[in-house]
């Protein structure tokens, strides 16, 4: 697993983790995929989570 995957893996994990918390704090599931969906969208927006091989420029 290269480096790039780890650090994927552990916004991935962070992720879980935060929507996790607002969802328990809520007692409610559609909070914690909204949670979710907005944590990741921006991890990908900021481009925190790569999906390419392409290298920052």
């Amino acid at each position: 697993m290269g480096a790039r995957s780890k650090l994927n893996q552990a916004y991935l994990n962070g992720a879980l983790v935060v929507a996790g918390v607002c969802g328990t704090l809520f007692q409610s599931w559609g909070v914690f995929a909204v949670a979710l969906v907005a944590l990741l969208g921006a991890s990908l927006r900021n481009r925190d989570i790569r999906t390419d091989d392409r290298r920052r420029r």
